[in-house]
């Protein structure tokens, strides 16, 4: 068998041995490993966005540093263990580990983590947008790797199993919004021609294909979206202008007016409160994304 550990490590499950074998000490199958349940000191350095597909969903690259605490015990599986990705309670993804081995002492690796929760699991998929809404919003994210297993070596999935980690994730730090644009042909249509430019900071194509949104300026509603945007791709860490999209204005014509004799072709700082629907490699998912004080500019 491909697994085992120093002749010192202990291997047990609720006080039964079970058929494991590990380097010269052989014990129970499905055992929990002393000194590996709980691996705290875990760590991960900001996650690569690859790209995504409709089967797999986001895909994610992300170093991980892992020190056990043991002075004793190796696993060495020589196969790939996959964990369950779980956030605010609900399992939103996998994390996969290449080669899994837990030596004593620092052990990093290269993870491949998927974002795909089960569709049919309303909480998995709340979980998901909550998890991107806060990692696009520039907020840390916790989450855990669980009930892990082998992809090749079943004896060796309880041991894995034993073996999971709190992990922070450290957030995206760029701003989606850089400016925005109205024009006005027809004031008493109360609408607006509108265009957004728009960042993406990750290694891989994003594209927009609907948004909802609402602005503010000066603590007042100027106007709400709610629009499909056809063929807006932004290139990864590229920028680009989105096709034009209809802002519906909630204010009435002599207000517009005032508002456009003192700012009209000059920038002012709008907040946008919004809901897009994004594409990352073919797979479609939802998140909200509010910024503030985006530059934006008003035009007859």
């Amino acid at each position: 068998m491909a697994g085992y550990a120093d002749t010192r490590a202990v291997a047990s499950q609720d006080g039964q041995q079970v058929d494991l074998c590990l380097r010269y000490v052989e014990v129970d199958q499905s055992t929990a490993l002393e000194g590996l349940g709980g691996l705290t000191q875990a760590s991960i350095a900001k996650p690569v966005v690859k790209g995504g597909s409709a089967d797999k969903g986001i895909e994610l690259s992300i170093p991980l540093t892992i020190v056990s605490p043991s002075k004793d015990i190796v696993l060495n599986s020589n196969t790939d263990a996959v964990y369950a990705m779980q956030y605010q309670g609900a399992t939103v993804g996998s994390v996969i580990v290449p080669q899994f081995s837990v030596r004593p002492g620092t052990n990093t690796y290269t993870v491949q983590s998927f974002v795909k929760p089960d569709t049919g699991n309303s909480n998995a998929v709340a979980a998901t947008r909550a998890l991107l809404t806060a990692f696009t919003g520039k907020q840390q994210v916790q989450i855990q790797a669980v009930n892990g297993r082998t992809s090749g070596m079943p004896s060796l999935d309880a041991a894995f199993g034993a073996v999971s980690f709190n992990l922070a994730l450290p957030p995206n730090t760029d701003d989606l919004i850089v400016s925005t644009s109205f024009r006005f042909p027809n004031l008493l249509a109360l609408t607006a021609d509108a265009n957004l430019v728009a960042h993406n900071a990750f290694d891989a194509p994003v594209g927009i294909t609907h948004i909802t949104a609402t602005l503010t300026y000066s603590g007042m509603t100027i106007g709400t979206v709610d629009a499909d945007i056809a063929g807006f791709t932004i290139a990864a860490k590229g920028q680009a202008t989105s096709p034009t999209f209809t802002l519906k204005l909630k204010l009435d014509v002599a207000s517009i007016k005032a508002l456009l004799v003192t700012i009209v072709g000059k920038p002012i700082l709008v907040n946008v409160a919004s809901t897009l629907t994004v594409n990352f490699g073919g797979y479609s998912t939802v998140l909200d994304y509010t910024q503030n004080n985006v530059p934006t500019t008003l035009n007859v």
